[in-house]
């Protein structure tokens, strides 16, 4: 690949589906880190959210108070 990059960090759609793209610069040893996805069973580099931990740490506005955590 010639785009006179060091690596690619890459946020795909979402979907079941691999993007043939982002395989193809795996297979070729091209830098790449996935934002918000993991393609399971090959082992591209991810950064992912927690979302069940996120939640919790969510305030709560429930019409009450300005909603700000104590």
């Amino acid at each position: 690949m010639s785009l006179h990059v060091d690596g690619m960090i890459i946020m795909p759609c979402h979907g079941k589906n691999y993007s043939p793209a982002i395989l193809q610069l795996y297979l070729d040893d091209f830098p790449v880190v996935l934002i918000d996805k993991k393609m399971k069973g090959i082992p591209v580099p991810s950064v992912r959210t927690d979302n069940k931990a996120a939640t919790g740490r969510t305030p709560v506005h429930n019409g009450h108070g300005s909603g700000k955590r104590a």
